[in-house]
């Protein structure tokens, strides 16, 4: 699938794993600009090169959800005003970008 797959506007995502799409899949999209997400199933995402996250909120558990099944993306953008598991709104945390480059097993120096 070459084309992007682009979500919008949905609180609950399921994107069945069992018709091989996260096989294929190299770009995705999932934003929803008025509400909140709170959950998303997918799969692992193997061969996904852009992921977009956007929106006013997102749980912990979505914004977890997508970067794990995400984990060999190569390029990411996320703009998200805030999360937390409840409807009450958390400033994204900040977030330790030099610890995050130093703890990714594919930025690591092979020695």
């Amino acid at each position: 699938m070459s084309t992007p797959l682009e979500l919008q506007g949905f609180n609950w995502i399921s994107l069945e794993h069992d018709d091989g799409i996260g096989d294929r899949l190299k770009r995705l999209t999932i934003a929803n600009n008025i509400g909140t997400v709170y959950t998303i199933w997918i799969g692992r995402l193997p061969v996904l090169e852009q992921l977009s996250l956007r929106g006013v909120q997102w749980s912990w558990g979505a914004v977890s959800r997508v970067l794990s099944c995400a984990a060999e993306v190569k390029h990411l953008e996320m703009n998200i005003a805030s999360c937390g598991d409840s409807d009450a709104r958390e400033p994204f945390p900040e977030v330790d970008l030099a610890g995050f480059f130093n703890s990714h097993p594919k930025l690591r120096s092979q020695v």
